[in-house]
């Protein structure tokens, strides 16, 4: 499956800046105050080692959401389904009713 992507036009700015600038490029964005931001470097470094695998459990997890709603839609169906039978039985005596006194009034 073939994934459609465009880059925003800041993600072309960030990627175009970052090749330029490639000897600042770890300097301004992971340090401050001189000291290494470990934590966002560790999470950007994960991202890009386990892109592919970060895509494909994503979408994963999306279309397994997607297969829970679907069951739970459908669980609720038959549920009312049940309740709709039920009241739609209790009532059938009094359609029953309710038809038998219009068909008698109108042959009178």
């Amino acid at each position: 499956m073939e994934i459609k992507y465009i880059p925003s036009d800041d993600t072309k700015k960030f990627v175009e800046s970052s090749i330029v600038n490639n000897q600042t490029w770890f300097v301004d964005n992971y340090v401050k105050e001189n000291k290494i931001d470990y934590p966002r470097l560790q999470r950007d470094m994960a991202r890009i080692h386990d892109f592919d695998k970060i895509v494909k459990t994503v979408y994963e997890q999306g279309i397994s959401v997607g297969k829970e709603q679907v069951v739970d839609n459908l669980e609720n169906a038959s549920e009312n389904v049940s309740s709709q039978k039920q009241q739609k039985a209790s009532n059938f005596k009094d359609q029953i009713l309710e038809q038998f006194a219009i068909q008698n009034s109108r042959k009178r």
